[in-house]
């Protein structure tokens, strides 16, 4: 049986966002949902595979950087 579709706050939570700013993503369709009616609700497993895809952007980034010689500044008391 698959996992349960979560919900705004559900997933909010588990992100540790902002429920608003699941909202904003919504409605910029950055965010993988599901349509219920008017109910917007999330795949875990979609969500998880969105965090990956965008985390590999991010290494994509750093990469590039990187050969640009040039470094994202890191926070303050780490290397």
């Amino acid at each position: 049986m698959s996992e349960p579709l979560l919900t705004v706050e559900e997933l909010s939570a588990w992100l540790r966002l902002a429920p608003q700013t699941i909202r904003n993503y919504v409605s910029a369709k950055r965010i993988p949902t599901v349509k219920l009616g008017r109910r917007c609700l999330f795949d875990p497993r979609e969500i998880e595979r969105w965090i990956e895809a965008n985390s590999q952007r991010e290494r994509d980034l750093s990469s590039v950087l990187d050969r640009l010689g040039r470094r994202r500044r890191s926070p303050a008391g780490t290397p």
